[in-house]
């Protein structure tokens, strides 16, 4: 879509160059292309194509966390209590929180 936009070009004309010129598949307006693609399409437009900066796949990943648990950022927890309806989950989180919530609630 971005392309598209900052080509003055429609969508289907992208697609149009993929399918054909390309013999890639059809793209979606929300999916990325790649650095590569995105100059093939340019060339085809007679437009000369700069990518910012090329990221790669290894960029994408994860990093590994810190060795030392002092380095990393205090959360809580995210805890989910599943279960049927009137079998204590209220309860439970009312003794866990010292509360008393289901004294309010109806059933």
């Amino acid at each position: 879509r971005q392309l598209a936009s900052l080509t003055k070009t429609k969508i289907s004309k992208i697609n149009r160059i993929m399918t054909k010129t390309l013999k890639m598949r059809w793209l979606e307006p929300h999916e990325l292309l790649n650095a590569e693609t995105a100059e093939l399409i340019g060339l085809d437009l007679g437009i000369e194509v700069h990518v910012a900066s090329k990221i790669s796949k290894v960029d994408r990943l994860p990093t590994t966390p810190p060795a030392e648990k002092s380095h990393l950022d205090s959360k809580a927890p995210v805890v989910c209590v599943m279960g049927h309806v009137n079998h204590g989950k209220t309860s439970l989180l009312d003794a866990l929180r010292k509360s008393n919530v289901v004294e309010k609630e109806a059933g």
